[in-house]
């Protein structure tokens, strides 16, 4: 095995950031938005939208088609968990540079692997409701149906500097994008389809670099600071209103969660000892209560959907040597947050996503043997505290350190 202690620096810079090129084209050629609102398939060669809100280009919805009838998710199947798909993007590290290696959709089911978006692709986030996906090429953002189809270039400017740059809020209602500007960044805000975008009020725009889960509109969370290289960001955390004065800034908190409801938020904070998992009530001011890991560092965290129960993923390091022995899976409920270990996953950079119906996450880590470096993709079922592997279905190989940035599963 090699030494993890070597990636012991690089592996902490992901967790903390939170956590992302050889170009190929997506299966379907990206669209130019014209000032029609209707789509074409020519090469890209679309202007810069105006940088003033009064901007008479619109992304108008004509250059989508409707939603088709999207699977519905089937429930009771195993090892489904309520839907049988998991979407992730896969990153390369090679030296000092980030390859994105594409983004990939995995049917637990068949066990097939379809590759959406190829080389030098990010995967930036999926709506809520399932049906769309965000991805990135470099500074070319792009909305696209959720197997990939007819992508539509929602940006050319997008901040690409390895963290979620772009989301929706968890209602659906509002679409939100970082773009690079004359001097810094500012955040764009349109209806769901990147309809009627435009600069998100003032209070907003002061060098964001990173979006992060946020309720609806009177609740956004996003980091501003500075990138120094790619993943690589100074975060200060604030949260806002777009249709109103409230702005709120928490100065200790690191990659905040919060729960559906928005009435508890997850985070860690960071002192001379290390980083420490905690939980705040109400997404404004937060009462915090740091949670019992032992000697776990804090790797990735998610609510299950009745937003009772956080369900974390603990990196098992020795004091000794630095090496990975692996990641437990704990859960945290209850009036005291009393933590529960149901089992472990193997693997470095492990990140999870919940199941829509609560009952599985589906788990991503890189593998290393003598020569090279493997992703794993598990499904670990809480209540039977089963793992299911897919790790031969996915088959990720190189001499290069891999790891998923972000894992989702499908609602």
């Amino acid at each position: 095995m090699r030494k993890s202690k070597l990636f012991a620096g690089f592996l902490m810079t992901l967790i903390l950031a939170a956590c992302q090129p050889v170009v190929l084209t997506p299966a379907v050629a990206p669209a130019i938005i014209q000032a029609t609102g209707t789509a074409t398939n020519e090469p890209i060669t679309a202007t810069l939208p105006p940088a003033t809100p009064e901007s008479a280009l619109s992304l108008a919805p004509t250059g989508l088609s409707a939603a088709t009838p999207w699977p519905t998710p089937t429930q009771g199947l195993a090892p489904l968990g309520g839907s049988e798909e998991v979407l992730f993007s896969v990153e390369e590290r090679s030296g000092e540079e980030y390859l994105a290696k594409g983004v990939y959709l995995l049917n637990q089911v068949s066990g097939q692997l379809t590759e959406l978006f190829g080389e030098g692709y990010q995967l930036q986030a999926l709506s809520p409701d399932g049906h769309w996906i965000l991805v990135n090429q470099e500074a070319n953002l792009y909305l696209a149906g959720r197997y990939g189809t007819q992508p539509v270039l929602l940006s050319e400017t997008f901040f690409n500097m390895g963290t979620v740059a772009a989301r929706w809020t968890n209602d659906s209602g509002t679409l939100l994008w970082i773009e690079q500007a004359e001097t810094g960044t500012r955040l764009m805000s349109a209806a769901p389809l990147g309809e009627n975008f435009h600069l998100a009020p003032e209070k907003f725009q002061g060098n964001p670099v990173a979006l992060f889960s946020s309720p609806d509109i009177h609740n956004i969370v996003w980091a501003q600071g500075e990138c120094t290289t790619f993943a690589v960001c100074s975060r200060d955390i604030w949260v806002g209103d777009l249709e109103a004065d409230m702005l709120a800034h928490w100065e200790t908190m690191y990659n905040p969660v919060p729960n559906a409801a928005g009435i508890r938020i997850a985070h860690l904070i960071q002192d001379a000892a290390g980083s420490h998992l905690t939980i705040g009530d109400g997404i404004v001011t937060s009462a915090q209560q740091i949670l019992d890991l032992e000697d776990d560092i804090p790797a990735d965290y998610a609510w299950l959907p009745d937003g009772k129960t956080l369900v974390a993923l603990g990196l098992i390091r020795s004091d000794y040597t630095g090496k990975s022995f692996g990641n437990h899976v704990i859960t945290f409920t209850g009036k005291d947050w009393s933590p529960e270990v149901l089992g472990e996953v193997s693997g470095l950079n492990a990140r999870l996503s919940v199941s829509p119906d609560g009952k599985a996450i589906a788990v991503t880590a890189t593998e290393a043997d003598d020569s090279s470096y493997h992703l794993g993709l598990r499904v670990f079922k809480l209540a039977e505290k089963q793992l299911i592997s897919f790790d031969e279905q996915i088959n990720f190989s190189s001499a290069n350190y891999l790891y998923v940035p972000q894992v989702i599963w499908v609602p």
